[in-house]
């Protein structure tokens, strides 16, 4: 092993540090979607893979929540609770764990009133907690912008 020479330790040190962990939270990013048969809301990185989706029928006023991956305690098909925090709106999902084959680790989908608090907490909140079971993760909403207040008008019935 060639010893580090003062041009290559310059090199080392200019590089900037990045851990797996932050350079895929630099992929992961807010989208939205609309078409005449539903609006998605999705936080992820594209891939089928996605950490959070919200979808709803436009003016249903019913929103669906499917969060990526849960606890590894859980098995598909169970009844479950998620508890998703916005600032200081926090809202109750009653759902289900649905099979997740590429993670290995039941996902989540359940409902909520597109009236809910939550969705007018998400504009200004610095991230959204999402807790099912043991497992809680936390999203960034710095990305966000007027995506959560303009999918919360096209899910509404009002």
């Amino acid at each position: 092993m060639r010893p580090f020479t003062p041009a290559s330790l310059a090199i080392a040190v200019a590089l900037p540090l990045v851990s797996p962990a932050s350079a895929q939270a630099d992929q992961l990013k807010w989208s939205m979607t609309k078409d005449s048969s539903q609006v998605s809301l999705v936080y992820g990185d594209g891939s089928e893979e996605s950490d959070l989706v919200l979808s709803c029928k436009p003016r249903s006023n019913s929103v669906r929540f499917f969060i990526g991956e849960t606890d590894r305690s859980l098995k598909p098909n169970m009844k479950v609770t998620a508890s998703v925090t916005a600032g200081s709106a926090t809202a109750t999902v009653a759902g289900k764990t649905v099979p997740n084959e590429l993670a290995g680790i039941p996902s989540f989908i359940g409902d909520l009133p597109a009236t809910d608090p939550l969705f007018d907490a998400m504009a200004g909140a610095p991230t959204i907690r999402l807790k099912v079971a043991k497992t809680a993760k936390d999203i960034p909403l710095k990305t966000l912008g007027s995506k959560a207040a303009a999918f919360s008008k096209a899910c509404r019935n009002s």
